[in-house]
Formats: structure tokens, sequence, C-alpha cells
């Protein structure tokens, strides 16, 4: 089972959304991404999920 994703909205740092949970690790080895890389995300709010795509892989 994979560590869930959550995504939470902060009161402080003007009602910011952050992700939260211990997915990081989990989500950067089942993607192949390396630290440096630069990705893009998206709401697709017909799916009800994000979207990611690697931008760089610097």
């Amino acid at each position: 089972m994979h560590n869930q994703l959550v995504l939470k909205k902060w009161r402080s740092f003007n009602s910011s959304y952050v992700f939260i949970g211990k997915w990081c690790k989990d989500f950067m080895k089942r993607r192949n991404l390396q630290e440096g890389y630069e990705i893009a995300m998206y709401c697709d709010t017909y799916y009800s999920r994000f979207n990611f795509r690697i931008l760089n892989r610097n």
C-alpha cells in the first residue's frame, strides 16, 4: 500500500494549500524521479485527481 498524499489548506501562510503525509519518497520512487527534477502539477476536476509532469531533469 502506498502512503497517502493529502492536500490541506493552512490557515496561516495566506491560506496556502500544502501536501502532507509521508508520501514524498514513495511518490518519487514510483515515478523514477531524482532530486533536482522540476515537476508541474495540475488538478483534473473531471477525474478528481492531481496530475504530474516532469518539466526539467537537472
